[in-house]
């Protein structure tokens, strides 16, 4: 199971940087295009029932635990201050 999803769409250029930043630091992630699918829009609408925009990222402790992140800038305040920023998570 991916630690980190990202729930975006294409050509929101927040969602390349959040998949960008994960990816230079090595850490695995499963990304959802809330557009490609009615599915894939009502996961996001699920989880993110009360979210605007995209980039939406969320971290999983383990099978039952997860934090909502936010968005990208979120990441970047999440990521070194919950995993560190040489962690390979």
């Amino acid at each position: 199971m991916a630690k980190f999803v990202i729930y975006g769409r294409p050509g929101c250029p927040w969602c390349e940087k959040a998949k960008q930043y994960l990816s230079l630091r090595n850490v695995g992630f499963k990304y959802v295009n809330v557009r490609e699918s009615e599915a894939n829009m009502h996961e996001f609408r699920e989880w993110f029932p009360d979210a605007q925009t995209v980039p939406q990222i969320m971290y999983w402790h383990d099978e039952n635990t997860f934090t909502r992140v936010g968005g990208y800038t979120d990441l970047e305040a999440f990521f070194p201050r919950n995993l560190g920023e040489g962690s390979l998570v």
